[in-house]
């Protein structure tokens, strides 16, 4: 299924978690999103994910959302052009990314890269108003509190935790997640071919989208196709798979359809 979102249109991957599949809830616009509330109160919320790929190597960019809401502004919070969601984002080269503001790798101290394995750690420390990140137990150099001058805040509201996963230097993974503090999230790739013009759908905060339609190779299964209606003439769909053919050369499914 797809899903679109301010970064572009992505794929939903595949999630599970421990014990608790049955809190998984997979939305009508394909996010994958695990039921559970943070509650605000002092001490330290400690998410644990633990990201498993097929492709060794390959970077996988991590981000956490806190939701502000208006009781919270209307309580003192700094009303910005943030004040709906504060991001914070390790980019698939290891820059880090904060909402519109984009943070350059020379400005960290250490470029932080996601592979195969990694056991990553993200710590929302209230009283500090942070976030830290620890990369298989070591401390990631540059928390949300150095890398952006926006104040943390946790409201009564849900922390999402967001993947994103390139392909030859285009996304097509994309998860959002509501956790619960002891989830443990096995993330792993999505088996869809799609493949997106734009490399990285990054905006300005209330900026127009720019026309980011995937790509479908040819003998891929990324688009569900209703087997109770025609396609277009030329194509052709395996239903035990969900394999596109048929499509012309220098075509793609889309534009065949």
């Amino acid at each position: 299924e797809n899903s679109h979102s301010p970064f572009g249109l992505w794929t939903a991957g595949s999630v599970k978690i421990e014990g608790k599949s049955s809190r998984i809830l997979v939305t009508a616009a394909g996010e994958c999103i695990v039921l559970g509330r943070v509650a605000r109160r002092k001490g330290i919320h400690h998410w644990e994910v633990f990201v498993r790929k097929k492709s060794p190597g390959t970077p996988l960019s991590i981000g956490i959302s806190v939701g502000v809401n208006e009781s919270e502004l209307s309580r003192g919070a700094v009303d910005t052009t943030f004040q709906d969601r504060i991001w914070h984002y390790c980019n698939w080269d290891g820059t880090f990314r904060n909402g519109a503001r984009q943070v350059a790798s020379k400005d960290q101290p250490t470029k932080v890269i996601y592979g195969t394995g990694d056991r990553i750690e993200v710590i929302l420390d209230i009283e500090q108003k942070e976030v830290r990140f620890l990369k298989n137990s070591a401390p990631v150099d540059g928390s949300l509190r150095d890398v952006c001058d926006l104040p943390f805040l946790l409201a009564q509201d849900e922390a999402r935790l967001r993947g994103e996963e390139p392909a030859e230097g285009l996304g097509e993974f994309f998860l959002l997640l509501s956790m619960s503090p002891g989830d443990h999230v096995e993330v792993e790739e999505s088996p869809y071919g799609l493949s997106y013009p734009q490399r990285d759908a990054t905006y300005p905060w209330g900026a127009a989208i720019a026309p980011n339609e995937p790509r479908v190779a040819a003998g891929t299964g990324p688009l569900r196709f209703s087997t109770d209606r025609p396609l277009p003439d030329g194509l052709a769909l395996d239903a035990a798979t969900g394999a596109v053919s048929g499509v012309p050369s220098g075509k793609t499914a889309l534009d065949a359809a």
